[in-house]
């Protein structure tokens, strides 16, 4: 039985309140490997793709480390933290972010969120750049169903930033969202958003060096989109471009490659596809503790982060 931890951001953050990205400080990241290395055995990529592929078995109580979105954080606060307990994580990668420096729209939305604006005064502007979109495109709907339908408590938010967030995520007409989330970013976060992307994500040296201190790397498509909201066609090429990139920067992959489905959206198509790539192991964000990752090798759950317990270093 195999449980796989995943993990986004690993940096300072400052207080404990409002709008955290969801994330770990590197004490509290610190602070998790102990409480995970007490309680199970930590085994790299190489492992499981072996044990997929019906090879040598896994230890009793196996945890692997994911890390998603490939952010700097990974190589200035993750890799020297398991590199000093001689560990190694898999790290997944988008290729708009490394080749292109794009800034992903998930990233423009946190950083949104975590610039100090409320996420009701963000919300209200959203709305308000929608009534001024709506007369050229009349079918977005207004701002009492919009509200209705997805201003709601979340697990970690407010309804105000649940709303927000998926509007902006996924609700919304794709060319609507990313022209809303281009200005607002522009507006409040960066003018420049290629910088920011060069500051914000792996560059193809930093993945290489990690490479180098052991650490592994996976596919986490072209641009971070719903796979389960593509078409067939779509869904290919984000497949394709995303194992192209980590043969370009990488090379050969003679043990297999892995994948994490962005947002953890997927279908039985998107499991097809990966399979005819060759891809042995995908990882959804289906929060269950473990399971035997042989039964199902392309639908592989994840706990996040926040759902392990642990003792803070500052309690």
């Amino acid at each position: 039985m195999l449980t796989v931890v995943t993990y986004h951001y690993v940096r300072p953050m400052p207080g404990h309140g409002g709008f955290r990205m969801h994330g770990r400080t590197p004490a509290e990241f610190e602070a998790q490997l102990d409480a995970i290395e007490r309680s199970h055995t930590l085994i790299r990529l190489p492992q499981l793709l072996e044990y997929v592929r019906g090879g040598a078995p896994l230890p009793a109580r196996a945890a692997l480390l994911t890390f998603d979105d490939g952010l700097v954080d990974h190589a200035q606060w993750v890799t020297p933290a398991l590199r000093r307990r001689g560990l190694s994580g898999v790290f997944f990668v988008t290729a708009d972010a490394v080749a292109a420096r794009r800034v992903l729209p998930a990233h423009q939305i946190h950083h949104l969120l975590g610039g100090g604006r409320a996420p009701t005064v963000l919300l209200a502007e959203l709305f308000s750049e929608l009534n001024e979109l709506r007369t050229g495109q009349p079918e977005i709907p207004d701002e009492i169903s919009l509200r209705q339908a997805h201003e709601r408590i979340g697990e970690w938010d407010d309804s105000a930033t649940m709303c927000f967030k998926r509007l902006l995520q996924r609700e919304l007409p794709e060319d609507v969202r990313r022209s809303v989330l281009d200005r607002m970013f522009s507006r409040h976060v960066s003018a420049d958003p290629v910088d920011f992307a060069r500051q914000l994500y792996l560059d193809v040296a930093a993945i290489r060096s990690m490479a180098d201190d052991g650490m592994t790397f996976g596919g986490h498509g072209v641009s971070h989109r719903w796979l389960s909201r593509l078409d067939t066609q779509t869904q290919r090429a984000e497949i394709m471009g995303s194992r192209a990139l980590l043969q370009g920067v990488l090379g050969a992959m003679p043990g297999g490659w892995s994948f994490s489905y962005p947002y953890g959206g997927y279908t039985e198509t998107s499991v097809r596809l990966l399979a005819e790539a060759g891809c042995n192991a995908a990882f959804t964000v289906l929060r269950t503790a473990s399971q035997n990752p042989a039964d199902d090798p392309l639908r592989i759950p994840r706990l996040d982060t926040n759902d392990l317990p642990f003792q803070s270093p500052d309690d």
